[in-house]
């Protein structure tokens, strides 16, 4: 009975963490779906070329992550992460990336490019923040916080997206794409 009654104190808790969109939920965490193009719950989008994705299957939120190679003058590869929402409203959220543990670490970027888009395409970027993806996933399994700032909920909404450009050396570091955390 102690058990049925923990599972269902956990799973109402993952489910009000989480949410699942609409306008009385404001925690979500969009995940990577670990495929090119639009994820399963059409919250993340990867873009560029299908060819230069590689995946990691053995690590990363639910077994999995993506990355690609670096580049240093261009924006080559990309992903996209909405705020999974129907209603119309404003919110302050805190963005977080989430850090898989994995053997790869070193290999990852020092300059990860994230940007905040808080009225859509249509808007224009109003953050641009730096993380140092290498420090960030050594040896964690954990969201870290990379910016605090207003993002327009709304269905054609604000987004934050990470590029591949980071003006180190061209394809010498990987850029990791995985779950991120959207905090009200």
């Amino acid at each position: 009975m102690i058990r049925i009654a923990l599972f269902f104190i956990i799973s109402v808790a993952t489910v009000t963490l989480f949410g699942s969109g609409g306008a009385s939920a404001h925690n979500w965490a969009p995940d990577d779906g670990c495929r090119v193009g639009p994820s399963p719950s059409g919250y993340f989008f990867a873009a560029g070329p299908a060819s230069d994705w590689g995946f990691v299957t053995t690590e990363g939120w639910g077994g999995c992550f993506m990355y690609t190679r670096n580049t240093t003058t261009t924006r080559e590869q990309w992903g996209e992460w909405y705020l999974p929402v129907t209603g119309n409203y404003n919110h302050v959220y805190k963005f977080y990336w989430y850090s898989p543990a994995t053997m790869y670490c070193s290999t990852f970027t020092d300059f990860a490019h994230y940007h905040a888009w808080p009225n859509g395409h249509d808007g224009a970027i109003s953050v641009h923040k730096f993380l140092d993806q290498s420090a960030s996933s050594c040896g964690n399994n954990y969201c870290n916080h990379v910016y605090t700032t207003t993002i327009n909920g709304s269905p054609n909404g604000g987004f934050w997206d990470l590029w591949d450009l980071t003006y180190e050396d061209y394809l010498s570091k990987h850029v990791i794409y995985d779950i991120v955390c959207f905090y009200e």
